[in-house]
């Protein structure tokens, strides 16, 4: 709060999934929202991920934050947003793809629905999509089928859609980009936990990389929703950003045993990491949290339902 108050900071960056935070967004930066609540559009939240984020303390802090930009009369260039930076979703973040997809641009949405249609079936699950087509004739290819998508539609349509669609649109064309690079990263994500031998790192530097990546998204192209004129063109670097993520994550890899900086002896990497190695001194700063007394909640065998 006093980030958000005191210092300017207006985006609140969450290790959770980009579909399922994408709709809390919504319901936090619109006078008029889908859900009647906070605890209504968090209840959205499936997997594991619910745990973590249904609870007194986020509805707490998202309902001040719902308050604070009511406050602020919903203006874009005064509110707080809310996004997950985490890519463990394919098939959500495939869903909402096309729905957004279809609103700007439903000529385009067919045809990234045939260029994807490898995704189909698998009951809408991960690890059966990972299982079932990693190391299938042809699967060599799905990375670079993923990337050419994502460069394509950054290089030939971001820009055109931004001109062609009205400034209240912008938010919807950030987020196609992001689920797009959800789904280059999460299908790697999975393809590794297939094709790595156990103790692996790869997969972990592969989702922190994502969130990384995420991180200097919002940095680089949250401007283009809060500013309007010369200014969305001018804004770069002026979005300031609080990631809330676990200390594994926050943390500097690097001043650990198992850290490094690059993959000779199965270094792992992670977002503290990356982000000192971008940011000046004195531009970034991590705060950890430990546990003192209290209650823990966990999945058992990680099972949803205990």
């Amino acid at each position: 709060k006093h980030l958000v108050l005191e210092r300017g900071f207006r985006a609140i960056l969450l290790e959770a999934e980009w579909p399922d935070i994408f709709n809390i967004n919504v319901h936090l930066t619109k006078a008029r929202s889908p859900y009647p609540s906070v605890a209504a559009a968090l209840a959205q939240i499936q997997g594991h991920g619910k745990h973590m984020w249904q609870n007194h303390q986020t509805i707490d802090l998202l309902e001040w934050i719902k308050k604070f930009n009511a406050s602020q009369e919903y203006r874009p260039d005064s509110i707080v947003y809310v996004f997950g930076i985490d890519c463990q979703q394919i098939y959500r973040s495939l869903n909402v793809l096309y729905v957004t997809l279809a609103d700007v641009d439903f000529s385009l949405c067919s045809e990234l629905k045939a260029k994807l249609s490898f995704f189909n079936g698998h009951s809408e699950d991960e690890h059966a999509y990972a299982r079932k087509t990693v190391g299938g004739i042809g699967s060599e290819n799905i990375p670079e089928i993923l990337q050419t998508i994502l460069s394509e539609f950054q290089w030939k349509h971001f820009d055109r859609l931004k001109a062609a669609l009205p400034k209240e649109k912008m938010l919807d064309i950030l987020n196609i980009e992001q689920n797009i690079e959800v789904l280059v990263n999460a299908e790697e994500y999975y393809r590794k936990m297939v094709l790595e031998p156990a103790g692996s790192n790869v997969s972990w530097n592969t989702r922190d990389q994502h969130m990384a990546l995420t991180v200097s998204r919002i940095r680089e192209r949250l401007h283009l929703v809060t500013s309007s004129g010369d200014d969305a063109e001018e804004g770069a670097a002026t979005t300031k950003v609080v990631v809330w993520a676990h200390n594994s994550h926050i943390g500097n890899s690097a001043a650990t045993a198992r850290g490094g900086s690059d993959f000779v002896r199965n270094e792992n990497w992670n977002l503290g990491q990356m982000v000192r190695s971008v940011c000046d001194t004195g531009r970034c700063f991590a705060l950890g949290l430990s546990t003192y007394q209290g209650t823990v909640t966990a999945l058992a065998n990680g099972d949803d339902s205990t």
